[in-house]
């Protein structure tokens, strides 16, 4: 076994990755290091282990000698001095270290040199290079997902750093090595992907002489290193994000996270919904032993349920841990229910990029994912963060979310997709429905027969009845209780009245589109000040209740007594400053001469929810002021993308306009057939006069319109 020379303070601060790399050296077997990934042990849990645990983990006798061993081998490390190991790596990670070590300090007692050597012999003694230095291209060759040239920046930050042009395996059990070439029997490095993120580089990186380059962070570690590497076109580019992005996601916890494709980038699909549907392929058959598992992975399967989390662990862990994927339903603004499937290192963007791939949406910004915390309020999913680490209730054994608008835009007309603006609509119609937005008696019923003909097209007589809409929720409850008290009309008499007056003026909107439908519904309900306003309980000084209403053009507040005219507004070009210390929010101005503004809620969590919806709210804002010119880098692909997808959406809406087109023009003829039949005078009877038939015609217009 490969002697191990880490102390117990070193392996006290490790991450799971590193716990995980340790495991390979210690030559673990592969349902252990998955068992430990599932559960996301750090290198504090592991040092706990004892005899007493690892009995009872109902682990191999080979497992049980080896981690005894490298237990054994870690403790008998303490108080030692860390030494680096002979072998002298030629890693990119050495270049600027080597560099550093090499200048002679000032004196031998200076601590910035002693704090300089520790760098350089924590990097050579890296648990991740030490399991990667033991492979070969050759030993991966069975295992391959992808493999080929890239550029990497060498050393682990950038100020003295250069691309180097490294050989790239990324192996079925989620692992990136980088060799010096092909030919090479040890790998420079190993990069676990699945506590990673994959994004193209933005100006903020201060990366340079790459036109197509992107990076790899951690977004489980703040402090840990960002990978950087660039390919020579653009269409490698992709490739190479595609997969390992699909590595990062880690669906199958350390396993293959998707079927092996060929050893050449150039052969990976970037078709989105392909690769969403293998992972979750993938996710269900490990969740529920789908028929088609091979024989070795039934195998692995049984051995791996039959490792335990010892005592101390099941304590230490969070209540959402899980050995496998956690079914996670995600209701849409239809009601409908998304089954999606959360993996240990899933975070909230990887689910919300699920969905939206599935809804063919490209403007992702405007989106996220909610639920109710255990006080009941509503709260947003932290998108950066797993959604197992999350206050995210449990039902029974699965998760509940829910799919909606989280910031409004301005104006509807800047939405570039279809898609994007359906979403909003169904928001914007479930908003009126429940009574937080407040219309007339004529709006409602305007937009009542609006919302039909955006989810059903025209009227039709033959599958539109009044027995179908009485089953429609139409008309809000404000809206009736005002109807019945002003009219007179009897409660038993009620249901039907509001079936027949929607359907009378749904009748009058004939021959409009169901997107121009949806354009309406939206340009109705946004002239309304009370639409997109997310409210807050507060309150003052004093302790008088406040109600804070954050829009998409600022903040308002308002008494409990007149939810519609604000006490004191603040658009966002008056607001200098947004804060708030525990449970107090202020607001200041850029004016010097006025207050500071201050409320207070029942929370300190409440105040962390509004300041994240000001500045998510804010950012469109200002892109709304300068036009979307010069937009940031995240925003400026979300247009493109957007724009590319919006193209093929109006194709698919012309073929519905023309085929609208031709549907209305044959109602036509048949409606004048019928009137020609009709209007013909009975045998033996003069026909009528010129300017009865004037008349007539006058008459049926007017019907018409």
């Amino acid at each position: 076994m490969t002697t191990i020379s880490y102390t117990p303070q070193e392996v006290e601060s490790w991450g799971c990755e590193d716990v995980l790399a340790l495991l390979k050296v210690l030559e673990i077997s592969d349902e252990l290091i998955d068992f430990f990934h599932e559960n996301d042990v750090n290198g504090s849990e592991f040092l706990k282990l004892d005899d007493t645990a690892i009995v009872e983990m109902n682990l191999s006798s080979s497992d049980q000698e080896r981690i005894k061993k490298g237990l054994e081998s870690i403790r008998g490390n303490e108080g030692k001095e860390t030494n680096a190991e002979s072998w002298q790596s030629d890693s990119d990670d050495d270049e600027s270290s080597s560099n550093a070590s090499s200048q002679q300090p000032i004196s031998s007692s200076s601590s910035q040199a002693s704090t300089r050597k520790m760098k350089t012999m924590s990097k050579k003694n890296d648990p991740l290079r030490v399991a990667a230095r033991s492979k070969a291209v050759g030993d991966l060759a069975g295992s391959t997902v992808a493999s080929g040239y890239l550029y990497k920046v060498g050393g682990s930050t950038l100020r003295f750093s250069k691309w180097k042009k490294r050989f790239f395996v990324l192996t079925d059990d989620n692992c990136l090595y980088y060799f010096k070439s092909p030919k090479e029997l040890s790998a420079l490095g190993m990069i676990l992907l699945p506590s990673y993120t994959i994004t193209p580089v933005t100006r903020s990186d201060n990366v340079s002489g790459k036109q197509f380059a992107f990076k790899a962070f951690n977004r489980e570690h703040t402090g840990a290193r960002t990978y950087y590497f660039a390919c020579d076109n653009g269409d490698d580019m992709k490739k190479w994000m595609n997969v390992m992005s699909l590595a990062s996601i880690s669906f199958g916890s350390g396993k293959a996270s998707m079927a092996k494709a060929s050893s050449k980038p150039s052969t990976l699909t970037s078709d989105a919904e392909v690769e969403m549907g293998k992972l979750q392929r993938k996710a269900s058959e490990r969740a529920g032993g789908v028929d088609g598992d091979d024989e070795a992975t039934k195998t692995n399967t049984a051995k791996s349920r039959g490792i335990v989390l010892p005592s101390y662990l099941k304590k230490s862990k969070s209540k959402h841990s899980s050995k496998g994927p956690l079914l996670t339903v995600v209701k849409l603004l239809d009601k409908e229910p998304l089954q999606l499937y959360t993996e240990p290192g899933t975070t909230g963007q990887d689910l919300l990029d699920q969905a939206c791939t599935i809804l063919k949406i490209e403007e992702k910004y405007y989106f996220g994912l909610s639920y109710y915390d255990s006080k009941g309020e509503l709260d947003w999913v932290n998108l950066e963060k797993k959604i197992l680490k999350q206050d995210i209730p449990r039902r029974s054994d699965f998760l509940e979310l829910h799919f909606g608008v989280h910031f409004f835009p301005i104006d509807v007309t800047q939405v570039l997709q279809y898609s994007t603006l359906y979403q909003t609509f169904l928001s914007a119609r479930a908003s009126v429905m429940d009574g937080d937005l407040e219309v007339s008696n004529k709006d409602a019923f305007l937009l009542a027969s609006l919302g039909l003909q955006a989810t059903y097209g025209d009227f039709n007589p033959d599958k539109h009845s009044i027995g179908l809409l009485s089953k429609e929720e139409l008309i809000p409850e404000s809206n009736k209780d005002d109807i019945i008290r002003t009219s007179g009309l009897s409660v038993s008499n009620i249901a039907g009245f509001w079936a027949e007056e929607v359907l009378r003026v749904w009748k009058g909107l004939r021959g409009i589109l169901r997107h121009l439908a949806v354009l309406k519904y939206m340009q109705i309900v946004q002239k309304h000040k009370q639409f997109a306003v997310r409210r807050f309980d507060v309150k003052n000084k004093k302790g008088t209740p406040l109600v804070l209403g954050v829009h998409p053009k600022g903040l308002f507040c308002f008494r409990l007594s007149n939810l519609y005219k604000p006490v004191v507004s603040f658009s966002w070009g008056e607001c200098a400053e947004l804060s708030y210390t525990d449970k107090k929010f202020s607001i200041q101005v850029h004016d010097k001469d006025v207050k500071t503004f201050s409320v207070y809620s029942a929370r300190s969590k409440t105040c962390q929810r509004i300041l994240d919806l000001c500045v998510g709210l804010h950012r469109l804002f200002v892109q709304d002021v300068q036009k979307w010119e010069n937009a940031p880098r995240d925003f400026a692909i979300m247009r493109r993308k957007a724009a590319e997808m919006a193209l093929r959406e109006r194709e698919g809406l012309k073929k519905e306009a023309k085929a609208a087109s031709s549907k209305a023009k044959m109602i036509r003829q048949e409606e004048e057939k019928k009137r020609s039949v009709e209007q013909a005078p009975p045998k033996g009877e003069a026909p009528a006069e010129p300017q009865e038939k004037e008349e007539e015609k006058e008459q049926t217009q007017e019907e018409e319109q």
